[in-house]
């Protein structure tokens, strides 16, 4: 079974990382925006891996805050899945 990755950027940086994981066997997936909407209805598939790729702090910290908290609350919607997972 191959890796599923979420992949956020939008430069050639990120097209990179995306032909590497995808040569390395992983499925890569690539939100058009990364928007808190977006976020969520990637993240509602199954994602082993979630991956933000930005050459700006500022932009690579709000992609990361916004994946962690919708993993706290998908964790807090069901606990038992979440933790067993080691997301919470």
């Amino acid at each position: 079974m191959s890796t599923r990755l979420l992949l956020f950027g939008d430069d050639e940086l990120t097209t990179a990382v995306a032909d590497y994981a995808t040569a390395w066997g992983a499925r890569v997936g690539r939100p058009a925006a990364p928007s808190a909407e977006a976020l969520g209805k990637a993240l509602e598939h199954d994602v082993d891996v979630v991956v933000v790729v930005s050459r700006e702090d500022i932009q690579a910290l709000r992609h990361a805050l916004l994946v962690y908290a919708r993993a706290r609350h998908s964790a807090s919607s069901a606990p038992a899945q979440a933790l067993s997972d080691g997301v919470a």
